[in-house]
């Protein structure tokens, strides 16, 4: 322990000690204030060559004068000791402050943001620290951020062990080149602040390793796992940040302070944006539940039982349950799962409080029906989560004709028992349910087809809409679902889209006439309007009224994503729309499989594949997911794991063309020419019996740079309204185009303008 005076300072206790030295509290006698005096350590002073860059690069420190860097006063050399004498910050560091739990998000943006905003102002003049991290930043008693050790910290570029196999600096915040013992720039600084960024929100160093070998391999060769994966509620903003300040590559990183200090303000705008709950549990409640009210309960309607004799009323407990759910859904201050995602448990014996973490719900409904003839059975309960304890359980023994006045009566009660205001009923709002049983029993196997997605039970959807509507032609649900029903046919491309996207059309808006509330319709609108029409600024203007009318209608914001914002170029605004129609509907597998999709489109390859396998952790025969890895391989030239992942989707599918046209587009860019001509060939006889997007074969075409074929091909694709040729200004598959004359003139045709 230091003790007595040096200089005009009077040392009172040591703070601490680094490998450069240690710290000190200390009055100033002749200015009467309290400062830190931090001594260079010993070996350093005796080294003269040393000592005099460290004299010359301090006093370029101590003319730094900016709100987040801590003051540098003087530097004395006393007795053949050397010491700054700094400002005396009488808060803890930042260090200290994360160890207690990770930080609000606004709180670590805005540190973040004063701290790039003083290595802002060190690089104009010339000054990297080379050591920042979190235990380097200082925090007031007002919360504004310090960046101290600026001088001790130009050392951190000259190789010296202090103990076996540690360097001097930090391995975890270092960058990759001064891991690799390479000279350190600006860059590199930028590099530590999107470590300490990551270490703010998430709690956790992004290259960990428990020694410092481990953490140098680590930020070598490996990705942190994205933020938005580590903490709910986080924009993907972030992500985009901290990937582009952590780029190993310095070139691809921020080039500047003032860079991604734009980023970071835009950021800090949006979460001011963003509605408060006033007390700091009730946020971290809003974050975890994806949109969800703090404090407001929370429901998912599981399927249906078909207790009936002969088994045959699978279609009838669906469609029972669904609408329970929808009307659930739109009562204020419930917060429901969505049905894809409730209904993935149908048959399972699942834990319900697997069901709840899952589904982030307090409570289940579920029941059973048991229908012979005319007569009804239904069994209702509502069950708490926390205790499986029963909250309410009723049974009704009814006709068919009563099953209107039956769902009311359930969902009543739940909101009886969960204690929720009641938006008005049915009768005060446009009638969108059927005049009688025939027609509502239509429309339930209508909807049962239609949610299996096959051409087969699309086809069989719309026959059982249109007998819905034969029997009651004002039924604006039946029109809904037959929308629904032809949009998928044309942009699933089972029948050619200039056959089914009108008939979706006029079926959207004569939902609308009926009912202007429906937000479905709004939604199945947008979908023909922009895949079809390309007419954007209608698809989002009916998405945007449907998010208004049924906030929790994940479907909107899939379609809002995936639909509109990726063909325009909007890749930020596309993942936060996926993402939170995903918090929405979390077991959603096309949700899932699209997210992957949209990740691809902005070239975030990693990310993509992690998607890809969390999807297929739910469910590994859906055939999208392999799809999009294989993609992702092949940009990677991954060539073993593209073929394979591209061999499974086809195995999957059963030799979906949009799987053909990714295979011969990965053979050819592998270099496998005649497998690639070989399946253009395969599409062209495919095509003499049943539809085939011409934009498959425009696909092909391009990965093997025949640019004549592809443009050719895709003008046979524009015409047909068909195929993936929306997505020509952002998707891998027409990089090989950018740079023709005519693919600005094909996004003009679309009205995507300039790239």
């Amino acid at each position: 322990m230091r003790g007595g005076d040096i200089s005009h300072y009077h040392v009172l206790e040591k703070l601490g000690e680094g490998a450069m030295g240690e710290v000190y509290r200390a009055e100033d006698t002749r200015l009467k204030r309290t400062v830190a005096l931090k001594f260079l350590a010993a070996d350093m002073v005796a080294d003269a060559s040393l000592r005099q860059r460290f004299l010359h690069e301090a006093q370029a420190a101590a003319a730094l004068d900016h709100s987040s860097i801590c003051t540098v006063y003087e530097i004395d050399e006393r007795d053949g000791e050397i010491f700054l004498a700094m400002a005396f910050i009488d808060g803890p560091t930042l260090q200290k402050k994360i160890e207690q739990r990770p930080l609000k998000l606004e709180e670590a943006v805005e540190i973040a943001i004063q701290t790039g905003e003083g290595l802002e102002a060190a690089h104009d003049r010339g000054i990297v620290h080379r050591d920042i991290k979190s235990s380097n930043i200082l925090l007031t008693s007002r919360g504004q951020a310090k960046i101290t050790d600026f001088g001790l910290a130009m050392l951190g570029d000259r190789t010296r062990l202090t103990q076996a196999g540690a360097l001097v600096g930090t391995p975890a915040y270092m960058s990759p080149e001064q891991a690799r013992g390479e000279a350190a720039d600006a860059r590199s600084d930028i590099w530590s602040l999107g470590v300490v960024l990551y270490e703010m929100v998430s709690g956790r160093l992004p290259f960990g390793g428990n020694t410092a070998p481990a953490a140098i391999f680590a930020i070598l060769q490996r990705e942190p796992e994205p933020l938005t994966a580590l903490r709910s509620g986080i924009p993907v903003e972030m992500d985009r940040i901290v990937a582009k300040a952590l780029a190993k590559i310095p070139a691809e990183r921020y080039q500047h302070a003032a860079d991604i200090l734009v980023d970071l303000r835009s950021v800090k705008k949006l979460l001011e944006s963003r509605p408060r709950t006033g007390t700091a549990d009730r946020e971290e409640e809003a974050r975890d539940s994806a949109g969800r009210k703090a404090g407001s309960p929370a429901i998912a309607v599981l399927a249906f039982t078909d207790m009936s004799p002969a088994h045959d009323q699978e279609y009838f407990c669906d469609g029972i349950a669904e609408e329970i759910l929808n009307g659930l859904a739109k009562i204020e201050g419930l917060h429901v799962a969505s049905r894809t995602s409730a209904f993935r448990y149908k048959g399972q014996a699942i834990d319900i409080g697997d069901i709840g973490r899952q589904l982030k719900v307090d409570t289940l409904l579920e029941g059973s029906v048991r229908k012979s003839g005319n007569r009804l059975r239904i069994t209702a309960q509502l069950i708490s989560v926390a205790d499986g304890f029963h909250l309410w359980s009723e049974r009704y023994d009814r006709t068919v004709e009563d099953i209107f006045a039956i769902q009311d009566e359930i969902s009543e009660a739940i909101v009886g028992t969960l204690k929720v205001t009641l938006q008005p009923r049915a009768e005060d709002v446009p009638r969108r349910r059927a005049r009688n049983a025939t027609a509502y029993n239509s429309y339930l196997k209508g909807r049962y087809c239609w949610n299996r997605r096959s051409p087969d039970s699309l086809k069989a959807a719309i026959e059982h809409f249109q007998e819905a509507l034969a029997e009651d032609p004002g039924y604006a649900a039946a029109y809904a679902g037959l929308a629904d029903s032809f949009v998928l046919l044309g942009m699933q491309t089972y029948v050619p889209p200039r056959e089914s996207m009108p008939r979706a059309l006029a079926a959207a808006r004569r939902a609308l006439e009926l009912d202007a509330s429906l937000a479905e319709a709004h939604v199945s609108l947008a979908g023909a309007l922009a895949m079809y029409e390309w007419d954007w600024n209608g698809a989002l203007a009916h998405l945007e009224q449907a998010m208004k009318l049924n906030a929790g209608y994940a479907t909107a914001y899939h379609w809002y994503g995936f639909a509109v914002c990726v063909p325009r170029g909007r890749g930020d605004d596309s993942i936060r729309a996926l993402r939170r129609a995903q918090d929405l509907d979390p077991l959603s597998l096309p949700i899932g499989a699209d997210l992957g999709f949209v990740l691809l489109s902005v070239r975030r390859y990693q990310e993509v594949i992690e998607q890809c396998r969390r999807v297929l952790d739910l469910d590994s025969t859906f055939f999208r997911p392999y799809l999009y890895l294989g993609r992702v391989y092949t940009q990677l030239a991954r060539w073993d794991d593209a073929f394979q992942a591209l061999g499974k989707a086809r195995e999957l599918s059963q030799w979906d063309t949009r799987v053909e046209a990714a295979l011969g587009f990965a053979y050819a860019r592998s270099g496998q020419h005649a497998e690639a001509v070989r399946i253009i060939d395969w599409l062209k006889t495919t095509a003499e019996t049943r539809f085939v997007s011409p934009c498959e074969t425009a696909i092909i075409a391009a990965g093997l740079g025949d640019t004549e074929m592809a443009f050719e091909w895709l003008d046979r694709s524009l015409l047909d309204r068909s195929g993936w040729h929306i997505f020509l200004k952002v998707d891998p598959y027409f990089d090989s185009l950018r740079g023709d004359p005519r693919y600005f003139q094909f996004l003009n045709r679309m009205g995507l303008g300039e790239p």
